[in-house]
């Protein structure tokens, strides 16, 4: 995965997502289209201020003490994926 030390951000942690799955011998192509749609929609450099949250990523925000640093893969809703994307969608799903 992705150097963390340079960037922790959102579009960061879905760009490991993609990696994670174009990686994969079975790979999802449809996974990594719609992933990578969402950044094009929403990893634009802009003019907010360090820690200012653009209104359309409010949704989106994670909160400290969201991600345990979980390494590995789980299945989610019969999803394979690595266990901090699994986390953050238990928690801000919406049904």
């Amino acid at each position: 995965m992705t150097d963390k030390s340079w960037n922790n951000s959102l579009c960061s942690f879905v760009a490991d997502i993609i990696e994670y799955e174009i990686k994969k011998e079975d790979t999802d192509k449809d996974k990594c289209i719609k992933y990578l749609h969402w950044i094009k929609q929403n990893c634009q450099t802009t003019a907010y201020s360090k820690g200012e949250t653009p209104p359309h990523l409010e949704d989106y925000q994670i909160e400290k003490g969201d991600l345990k640093g979980e390494d590995g893969v789980v299945v989610y809703k019969g999803e394979e994926m690595p266990k901090s994307a699994a986390e953050l969608k238990k928690k801000y799903e919406k049904d």
